[in-house]
């Protein structure tokens, strides 16, 4: 019996230094290993949100009775610079990643380790009342303000991934892709919907290069899942797979140049795709959206 013991000791051990240290034990480094519990706490700072907001998504934006404004970036932590007034620091504290850290503390969680620190032009850094932060990693803007229920496949649709590729924004922080709800849409009813039409759709903001740790990036499903998923495995337009990587074409760089859609949205983020697959609708769109600094 006691041998029987000794044995199963032995296999949780190994099985829990396999777990932790798979990233290590495949060559990718401290760095993934650093990543993965970054994304690990957001899941868990995304869980209690919803828990305790009715069991419904953040605030994929800032936005007020007038307007949703999915294309500007939101200021990490809210109210950073010196000129942001109250009201609109009070709009920037409702975006997911500000408050969702009223459950992780930690705003470091935010931005991928060993990437390139970058900073929005036309933003004087100096001008501050308080310290900012920085981001990498971006949120499934499709998801916005919707109930938990409605996402098909947990396990699979991403919720947060490395929305903006290899690189560390400097003081905001992005919803990618997004989802646009044309003017004539109030923003209480800016959510998404099933169809595309002139009121509902969405894009990507064009991110850096997608080649980290090994030419790919993670990716945090609904589920708390975390999955290093290789992009741009051949530089041949249209011939990447549509079903694990978002973009359909890559330069030499690895910078996207083109997303995978169906329905009107990029397809691998829609909320009620089921990740079966059989034959989809897909079609491919080279535009890319334009974040801006308010």
């Amino acid at each position: 019996m006691k041998e029987l013991k000794k044995v199963f000791s032995c296999a949780f051990l190994f099985a829990l230094i396999v777990l932790l240290f798979a990233p290590i034990l495949r060559g990718q480094g401290q760095s993934e290993v650093v990543a993965i519990t970054r994304l690990k706490n957001l899941s868990k700072g995304f869980n209690l949100y919803t828990e305790a907001n009715d069991e419904h998504f953040p605030y994929a934006y800032r936005m007020d009775e007038f307007h949703v404004y999915w294309n500007y970036y939101i200021e990490v932590p809210a109210g950073w610079r010196m000129s942001t007034d109250a009201y609109k620091e009070f709009t920037y504290s409702r975006a997911w990643c500000n408050s969702t850290q009223a459950y992780i503390e930690d705003y470091r969680v935010l931005a991928a380790p060993a990437v390139t620190k970058v900073k929005e032009k036309d933003v004087d850094y100096e001008k501050k009342k308080k310290d900012y932060a920085s981001s990498t990693y971006t949120y499934n803007g499709l998801l916005h303000l919707l109930p938990k229920s409605s996402v098909a496949n947990p396990s699979k649709l991403p919720l947060i991934w490395q929305g903006l590729g290899h690189a560390e924004l400097l003081g905001f922080a992005l919803s990618n892709p997004a989802l646009y709800c044309g003017s004539n849409v109030p923003p209480s009813d800016c959510m998404y919907k099933k169809f595309q039409n002139e009121y509902f759709n969405g894009v990507i903001f064009a991110p850096y290069s997608m080649w980290s740790y090994e030419r790919g990036a993670h990716f945090l499903s609904v589920d708390g899942t975390v999955r290093f998923i290789p992009l741009g495995g051949t530089l041949e337009f249209a011939k990447t797979d549509q079903y694990t990587d978002p973009f359909a074409g890559y330069d030499m760089n690895g910078k996207p140049t083109a997303y995978w859609t169906a329905e009107g949205y990029p397809f691998l983020f829609r909320p009620d795709y089921d990740f079966e697959e059989s034959r989809q609708d897909v079609a491919i769109n080279d535009f890319f959206a334009k974040a801006i600094v308010d």
